[in-house]
């Protein structure tokens, strides 16, 4: 008996790797003169790996904002999910000290959440992080959750108000691949299972 997930059955063709992100925002990230602020679901540890390897290779420094951001990656980096070099990421203390080129923070709030560290940033009230003009801020998440998308707007407008350079949704970037297999995925998934019932 197969128990599949089923979310991408109306999506034809395959679902894209999650490995053409990192090559996206290495690129986006490189053309970056002021802090970058990296955001996807709190869930995502590939794509918070990901970031972590475009920090290093471009010799930035990373630092997690945000509880639900904070809490996975430490969860993930206990488990080993989570692989960097000692250093690489540093306290929010530690972040402040830094030049402005060379920190890259991945924050909660990619949904653009009422209360969340990006929304606060967004509005000028986080507690020790602001928005400078030239600053980066990366969407790396699919707006698809009903009512999100309003947030998020909100939250992207502000950030533009703050002379932000923001790459989200709207720009088609494809900074954002889905976790669900498309038809072709799931098609293979049942000549490879080949199942009785599903």
């Amino acid at each position: 008996a197969l128990a599949s997930d089923c979310l991408g059955a109306t999506t034809p063709g395959y679902t894209e790797s999650e490995k053409e992100i990192e090559g996206r925002v290495s690129t986006i990230v490189r053309k970056a003169s002021g802090k970058v602020f990296f955001t996807t679901v709190s869930s995502n540890i590939s794509r918070m790996q990901q970031v972590l390897n475009v920090a290093k290779s471009l010799g930035r420094k990373v630092c997690f904002i945000g509880r639900s951001i904070e809490k996975k990656a430490g969860i993930a980096d206990k488990l080993g999910y989570l692989v960097c070099s000692p250093g690489l990421v540093v306290s929010s203390k530690q972040a402040q000290k830094l030049a402005r080129q060379k920190i890259i923070y991945i924050i909660s709030g990619s949904y653009g959440q009422p209360g969340s560290a990006l929304h606060r940033l967004s509005l000028g009230e986080h507690e020790f992080l602001s928005i400078e003009a030239g600053d980066l801020v990366i969407f790396s998440s699919d707006p698809a959750p009903p009512g999100s998308k309003a947030n998020v707007d909100y939250v992207v407008n502000r950030l533009i108000q703050l002379n932000a350079e923001v790459h989200y949704y709207d720009m088609q970037e494809n900074l954002h691949v889905s976790g669900h297999g498309s038809q072709g995925d799931i098609q293979m998934l049942f000549g490879l299972v080949n199942p009785r019932y599903f």
